[in-house]
């Protein structure tokens, strides 16, 4: 009998790792066997017949420019048409593949079958089922598809921001032997480049993945100074951003149909509620609110199903004030967006006629913007030294940050963007053609030396170098002060592709200053054009929901997965918290009764001193083990991948919706966020399913 069990045991200790192996060996096949598909459905549906439509308005330019630039060399940027990239690469497909409508759009087309694979990069968080959706709904997504065979820069924009974030993630939370390589911070410099020289969108992207990261490195900073459940709080902040930021894009439809100034003139003159479109202002405003109060509680009660009594209320009040006042934010942000091009300080242009005149009028130009820049530098570099100053220990500020890899990141990513914002000190300088045709005619001397045709090219010049100097020589003490040997390679990345792209290979010296000066300041004077005249609401009752509903479904019910996560790790810390202070009270009830601990018997019953300090110790490492589950569950140290996904969506959709100028390509930069929050969702219930069962039960079936 015993040599029986003996050996089944044996059987079992053999076949069981060859089981799971080759169990798994079969899921690997056949992962790769769907991706595969996927693969060849993606470059099928992406090349069929790509030259056969004809071609639109903005393709016919962008075709334009790039057959003038194949045929004689001659192309000079201009942020009008964008980055400078999409016309190299295209000039590129004409002279291997001849020039035809196919290998115009050759270059969109292959990125976009490239872009539908991007998923696999996360398998790390989507997961196996995850990834397979991801890439499944980026292939059917009738939005990226149309636009991925288009020659337009929107896709090479989405896919080179989709390489920055995995770059990131991977050297903050990527495998262990991963984590913090340099090459990762050099794909994060030649993406952010291909960003940038493809479209402006970039600095939406640069700007909200800024954000977050910051967001991260901040809370984890309190969490090594003060201690702070950082984890909690951080997840808690992103919560109400998330949520606030979907309550304001339902205020935006609001708001737009029903303007605010309309609802106080009624209210003035009717009473709030008896003017009717006060009236429907707040029953649309309180629907609203309720509705995404509603995922909030609902999900809150769900987790906490079964200890009602435990149901943290304050905490639900604290996060419904916080989502009423990010709200509160974008709405004001959203009224404040209607600028004219006055309030902008763009003005129109120069009559010649009228220039002597003009040399008299007082000037206008707001000098402080231009002299911000030399004060920041200077407070800059002060800083810089001060950090490096070594303590009693020989250490300074940087052994100590050197602990937060998200830090690396932003610094990469700030240092090589900094100069790029010298347009926003243009723009807020508000200088007018006048007064650049005076400053031009003072350094006269100039047009001589550069390339431009007027007085008033160098004034602008003198102002935009004016504003751009201190920030590149701030930009460049910050990655020296930082890790020279690192920052020097990421430099000579991004600013030979730079330099290469958008000089038009070095024959266009000028490029260098309208990309890296001139295309932010472009596209913020724009801000006023409000080309097409779009409504606030053309985006989410309008492009989305008609071409990209399967993700709006998907998103919704990952925010409520997503807030339900929330509220039941914090019931889970509330049990640990209970637990412990349970077995605190046993070990103070043993003490006052003389070593007995709670529910022990009394008289000669009593269990001997031996056992009881056993007993005790049981208690003590439980609660050990206990405080360490706490530590874990409070502690941020890992940006989670679900709260970065969802931040890019929500705020994704408000920066668009207020962009003055709304056109239907730039619904692909929205619904790619939603896509991988589908994914992550659905993607969940599929790994929960067991497939050999239900192919079982199947086969039972039939």
């Amino acid at each position: 009998m015993a040599a029986t069990a003996s050996r089944q045991s044996q059987h079992t200790d053999y076949t069981d790792p060859l089981r799971g192996t080759l169990i798994q060996r079969v899921a690997v096949r056949w992962e790769l066997v769907i991706l595969s598909v996927i693969l060849l459905l993606a470059i099928f549906t992406r090349l069929y017949a790509l030259g056969d439509r004809a071609m639109s308005h903005d393709e016919s330019l962008h075709v334009y420019y790039s057959y003038e630039l194949y045929m004689k060399g001659d192309f000079n940027h201009s942020p009008l048409m964008h980055g400078p990239i999409l016309f190299h690469a295209t000039a590129l497909s004409f002279a291997l593949f001849g020039d035809n409508d196919f290998s115009g759009r050759l270059y969109a087309a292959v990125l976009g079958i490239a872009l539908v694979m991007t998923p696999v990069l996360f398998r790390r968080w989507l997961g196996r089922w995850g990834v397979i959706l991801a890439c499944a709904m980026l292939l059917i997504s009738p939005l990226l598809m149309y636009y991925n065979r288009y020659i337009r820069h929107d896709t090479p924009s989405i896919l080179s921001a989709i390489l920055m974030i995995w770059a990131a993630l991977m050297y903050i939370n990527g495998p262990p032997d991963q984590q913090r390589k340099p090459r990762f911070l050099y794909v994060i410099s030649a993406a952010m480049l291909w960003n940038l020289g493809s479209k402006e969108t970039a600095f939406i992207y640069i700007a909200l993945f800024g954000a977050f990261f910051t967001l991260y490195w901040l809370f984890r900073m309190g969490q090594a100074v003060w201690k702070i459940p950082a984890r909690q709080w951080f997840s808690g902040t992103l919560m109400a951003i998330i949520l606030g930021g979907t309550l304001a894009i339902a205020m935006y439809i609001i708001v737009d149909i029903i303007p605010l100034n309309t609802v106080a003139t009624g209210a003035q003159t009717d009473g709030l509620l008896n003017n009717r479109d006060s009236r429907s202002f707040v029953v649309w405003s309180v629907l609203a609110l309720v509705t995404v109060v509603f995922i909030a509680a609902t999900t809150l009660l769900w987790a906490y199903r079964g200890r009602f009594k435990r149901v943290p209320w304050r905490e639900l009040i604290i996060l419904t004030v916080a989502i009423v006042l990010v709200t509160g934010s974008f709405v004001f942000i959203e009224e404040r967006s209607h600028i004219t091009r006055e309030q902008i300080g763009v003005q129109a242009p120069l009559d010649p006629s009228a220039t002597e005149a003009a040399s008299t009028t007082v000037s206008t130009i707001r000098w402080l913007w231009v002299l911000a820049p030399w004060a920041l530098m200077v407070g800059a570099l002060a800083l810089f030294v001060v950090s490096r100053r070594k303590n009693a220990e020989g250490k300074d500020w940087w052994d100590w940050l050197h602990q937060f890899p998200e830090l690396d990141v932003l610094w990469v990513m700030g240092s090589l963007i900094l100069p790029w914002a010298t347009g926003v000190f243009i723009v807020s300088a508000r200088g007018t053609p006048a007064e650049y045709e005076s400053i031009g005619a003072s350094f006269s001397f100039l047009r001589d030396i550069l390339p431009v045709q007027s007085s008033m090219q160098v004034g602008q010049f003198v102002v935009g170098g004016l504003c751009w100097l201190p920030l590149m020589i701030t930009a460049i003490a910050a990655g020296v002060t930082w890790n020279w040997r690192r920052f020097v390679v990421c430099w000579l990345i991004f600013h030979s592709l730079f330099a290469f792209f958008f000089t038009t290979v070095f024959t266009n010296i000028p490029g260098l200053a309208t990309g890296m000066i001139y295309s932010l300041q472009y596209w913020l004077e724009q801000q006023a054009e409000r080309r097409g005249s779009q409504p606030q609401y053309y985006y989410t009752l309008i492009i989305l929901p008609m071409y990209e509903f399967l993700p709006i479904i998907g998103s919704v019910a990952a925010s409520f997965a997503g807030t339900f996560i929330f509220w039941k790790r914090r019931r889970r810390i509330h049990d640990l918290e209970d637990e412990l202070i349970a077995n605190r009270k046993q070990l103070a009830l043993a003490a006052v009764d003389g070593g007995k601990t709670s529910g022990e018997p009394d008289g000669d019953d009593a269990p001997a001193p031996v056992a009881v300090a056993v007993d005790a110790a049981a208690i003590e490492a439980r609660s050990a083990g206990i405080d360490a589950q706490l530590a874990h569950l409070r502690r941020l140290d890992e940006a989670p991948f679900l709260l970065l996904v969802g931040f890019w969506a929500v705020l994704n959709i408000i920066i668009y919706t207020l962009a003055g100028e709304k056109m239907p390509w730039l619904g692909t930069h929205m619904t790619t966020p939603m896509i991988f929050l589908t994914a992550w969702f659905f993607g969940r219930i599929f790994d929960r399913i067991d497939w050999s069962c239900c192919a079982r039960r199947a086969g039972s079936a039939c």
